[in-house]
């Protein structure tokens, strides 16, 4: 796929968010077609446990369809986003995936990250359950690229990029970051 963008398109940019974020990394420890790559909110950890087919992030059902409740389960912020945005957004995602990703067999996402050598973003929310600031700044650490940065949205969780006032913050440190 990335050789035939490469084919079609100056520049190939990658974002990988949560879990995305580990497809995202090990692609782009395995390739040199990534011109940039965006880590956002990836449930990445120092410890491993990430690649554990045990861990804490193995999901507790394997493949099948998702509901409405699963779409809209990463707004834990209190009154950060309204009940309609929040409703329009799981109604949205639910209507492009209504499957549910197989995330049972994490370690196929086990990583050194040190051989992510493209200019890397981590961004976060500060108050993400899943991608904490510890976490994402030893991510952060850990990439072997000599190009990047870590961005922190203030008043934010897991969904930055749907919550009115940080997704200001988070297009706009993404969108520099990709034209930089």
């Amino acid at each position: 796929v990335l050789a035939d963008l490469r084919t079609k398109h100056e520049k190939v940019h990658l974002l990988g968010w949560s879990y995305g974020g580990l497809v995202a990394q090990k692609v782009a420890a395995s390739t040199d077609l990534v011109d940039r790559l965006v880590l956002y909110s990836s449930v990445w950890d120092e410890t491993g446990d990430y690649a554990d087919d045990e861990g804490r992030f193995k999901a507790s059902v394997p493949r099948g369809p998702q509901t409405l409740e699963d779409c809209a389960s990463d707004f834990n912020l209190p009154n950060s986003i309204s009940a309609a945005d929040s409703d329009a957004f799981a109604r949205a995602a639910l209507a492009a995936d209504p499957q549910c990703v197989d995330w049972t067999a994490l370690s196929e996402f086990a990583v050194d990250l040190g051989d992510v050598t493209c200019p890397c973003l981590v961004i976060h929310g500060d108050q993400d359950p899943y991608a904490s600031r510890e976490t994402q700044r030893a991510l952060y650490d850990a990439l072997g690229s000599s190009t990047k940065q870590l961005v922190v949205i203030d008043g934010s969780d897991h969904v930055a990029h749907a919550l009115t006032q940080p997704k200001v913050q988070w297009a706009g440190a993404i969108g520099a970051f990709l034209d930089a």
